[in-house]
């Protein structure tokens, strides 16, 4: 192996993109099996590509934001997962809803966290 002194940073070119700054939250549909998955990509077409590979219903991009800042992506997505779970069965990141309702909790919890961080003047 490659001797790394203690302390220092070791970088991984692939981990950039990984780690990038803004990220996407996707909802995407398990057409005809009821199921909607919401969570967070970088690239939500190639998400749902990969997502194909595992799963054996036909699978179906529903929506996706624009980029925003990562973390805010990851609080958002944690809180769309809770609306969803208090009316729907839950399966890790998928619930057992329609498209619409999925869409709904995120345009709803999007606009309240929103209106939280809104400055006052």
């Amino acid at each position: 192996g490659v001797p790394v002194p203690m302390g220092e940073v070791v970088e991984f070119p692939c981990a950039r993109k990984m780690l990038s700054e803004t990220t996407s939250i996707y909802i995407i549909e398990a057409t005809g099996a009821g199921w909607i998955k919401v969570g967070i990509s970088d690239n939500p077409h190639r998400r749902i590509t990969d997502l194909r590979r595992a799963t054996p219903h036909p699978l179906r991009l529903v929506h996706h934001t624009n980029p925003f800042p990562r973390a805010d992506a990851y609080r958002l997505e944690q809180l769309i997962h809770a609306h969803l779970a208090r009316k729907h069965a839950r399966r890790g990141e998928w619930f057992e809803c329609r498209p619409t309702a999925a869409l709904r909790a995120m345009v709803s919890v999007g606009h309240r966290e929103l209106e939280t961080r809104r400055p006052t003047r």
